[in-house]
């Protein structure tokens, strides 16, 4: 009796009674609600599935469950290996240009699409291998941005609001020129190398590459400009071009070639990144605002 009387009162606080009921009547049976009983059943649920919970989650797991914890950690550093080669790549040409030279370069996108393109059409008219169609998008881009150089940035050297604007109207006709010529899409290539599953998760061997390679661009990028004599001469000449031309260094070879090795980054980037992406005059854009 007084259990049924502590069943009730715990009910009768949940709103499941219908109706005050006296234990002592009808035989002590208390009478409860089709929500009542669903409220019963899951709570006995809740307690089969609490205890499994914590058997799994204890000392004693399984071989599967070890393996799906450990491949989840594998994937999510695949992820932000993928994620950092992706801004390092799209941020280290755009670093030579606008870091050292002081020009905002806002058709750095542009130059990306210059070597997406060049990359993808050689590779599919003139059936280049990979990397060598690859090498050709780079070419192209160092010789876009050589002219570019030469004809408009090299009047805007000092002048960072003057490039912003000049730079934006480049990127504009850049990617309305490559809309008229080659339209809206351009067939891409296919993703070299392959894919491997580590548990559930499938990887790309590309974007792995992709990881190292970015890290080598950025030492390699490192000890040009910090332990060679180029880097050097390209450090003094923008800290003081007054300076370093007084003491016969030629800056507007130094600015020339400054500015083409930043291009022809920003062109292996697009290289790099055409076989992995649907080639668009807007491809570049995908890069300018992580870059920047």
């Amino acid at each position: 009796r007084q259990r049924q009387m502590c069943i009730r009162d715990s009910l009768k606080k949940r709103g499941y009674i219908k109706e005050e009921i006296d234990p002592d009547k009808n035989g002590g049976n208390i009478s409860i609600t089709a929500k009542t009983e669903r409220a019963i059943r899951q709570q006995a649920l809740n307690q089969i599935f609490g205890k499994i919970k914590r058997r799994g989650s204890g000392n004693h797991k399984s071989k599967g469950q070890g393996l799906g914890d450990e491949h989840t950690g594998d994937f999510r550093n695949y992820q932000f290996g993928d994620s950092l080669a992706f801004l390092l790549l799209a941020a280290i040409g755009l670093a030579v240009i606008f870091g050292m030279m002081k020009i905002i370069n806002l058709a750095h996108g542009e130059f990306i699409t210059v070597g997406a393109y060049g990359t993808v059409v050689s590779g599919k008219i003139f059936n280049l291998p990979l990397p060598i169609a690859m090498a050709f998008g780079v070419i192209v881009t160092i010789i876009f941005g050589l002219i570019l150089e030469k004809f408009i940035i090299r009047y805007l050297y000092g002048r960072p609001l003057d490039s912003v604007v000049a730079t934006w109207g480049i990127s504009l006709i850049v990617s309305q020129s490559f809309l008229v010529i080659f339209g809206p899409s351009y067939e891409g290539l296919q993703t070299p190398m392959g894919n491997f599953r580590l548990g559930e998760f499938s990887y790309s061997e590309y974007r792995i590459f992709l990881i190292f390679f970015a890290l080598f661009i950025l030492f390699l990028l490192y000890y040009l400009f910090m332990k060679t004599s180029f880097g050097t001469l390209a450090r003094a000449t923008i800290e003081n071009p007054s300076i370093s031309s007084s003491m016969g260094v030629d800056v507007k070879n130094v600015y020339t070639a400054t500015f083409a090795i930043g291009a022809g980054l920003a062109g292996l980037t697009g290289a790099l990144y055409a076989p992995t992406m649907t080639i668009v005059p807007s491809i570049g854009q995908a890069f300018i605002v992580s870059a920047f």
